[in-house]
């Protein structure tokens, strides 16, 4: 699964970002819903991507 993204589609066509990948997106009550999770993500000047931090901001409520 992958999280949502936080660009606009028309700002991501500007940049000529590859297209997006196939796979579900994650939502919090998938989480909620899980026996357990598990997290992968490269990082880069040792942070998660922006993307993955705003998923996790949003599921303060859990």
């Amino acid at each position: 699964m992958q999280v949502p993204g936080t660009l606009q589609e028309d700002l991501l066509c500007k940049m000529s970002a590859p297209p997006n990948s196939d796979a579900p997106l994650i939502t919090s009550n998938d989480l909620a819903e899980a026996d357990a999770f598990v997290f992968g993500f490269p990082t880069r000047f040792s942070m998660m991507a922006a993307q993955f931090k705003a998923f996790l901001g949003a599921t303060g409520g859990l």
